[in-house]
């Protein structure tokens, strides 16, 4: 479990977090533990997540995009928080920020300009999704697909109905136009069919419903 809203007693309000828990399921009592890594993640919630696992090209870590840091901060960052141990377990894990590029954005809001945290355009087209939460990640052969969500810069209030695909080979994105009709929403599910090459989607909202 990564990051999200918790209460704090001191200020009797919500607050943001990036701690990192592991449920022990293989013991009786399904015990929680906390665990530490290596690396900058600032905390966030509404993040969307996904285990991206493939023994051939050895891959071993947990994609994570987005997410807000309270109602004025959201991110457009990605990370992988990886395992370095060939089991699969949590052991020395390490947050790495694949897209270069997108250094000057990891840090905490405080230490940042906001009204610059737009999404990156490289030769007039936009190399990445914009700042959202909400949305959801699955991983099918070698990419992440994020769906829909909600955020933009700033105070924005915008409903997406878009799809990126991010290439675990190169660290790059690609906006795609699925064909047929899809709804912008927010708060949605979405699972990996049993096909292995297709995304069940149910539910959300947007500010039309």
């Amino acid at each position: 479990m990564i990051g999200g809203n918790q209460y704090n007693p001191k200020t009797e309000m919500g607050q943001s977090t990036s701690e990192i828990w592991l449920l022990e399921l293989y013991k009786s009592d399904y015990a929680w533990k906390r665990l530490d890594a290596e690396g900058i993640f600032p905390q966030r919630y509404q993040h969307a997540s996904c285990y991206v696992v493939d023994k051939d090209r050895k891959w071993n870590y947990i994609f994570v995009h987005g997410g807000f840091y309270d109602s004025f901060v959201r991110f457009l960052t990605t990370h992988k928080l990886h395992f370095s141990n060939e089991q699969y377990q949590p052991s020395d894990l390490k947050w790495e920020l694949p897209i270069k590029e997108e250094e000057k954005f990891n840090v905490l809001p405080e230490k940042e300009n906001w009204e610059n945290y737009q999404p990156i355009v490289v030769d007039s087209k936009q190399i990445q999704p914009t700042p959202r939460g909400r949305h959801t990640a699955t991983y099918i052969n070698g990419k992440v697909y994020l769906i829909g969500g909600h955020g933009g810069s700033l105070y924005a209030r915008l409903y997406y109905d878009d799809v990126w695909t991010f290439d675990c080979t190169t660290n790059k994105y690609e906006k795609i136009i699925p064909v047929g009709k899809f709804n912008e929403r927010a708060g949605h599910s979405a699972n990996l069919m049993h096909d292995g090459t297709s995304i069940l989607i149910y539910g959300g909202w947007n500010n039309k419903v």
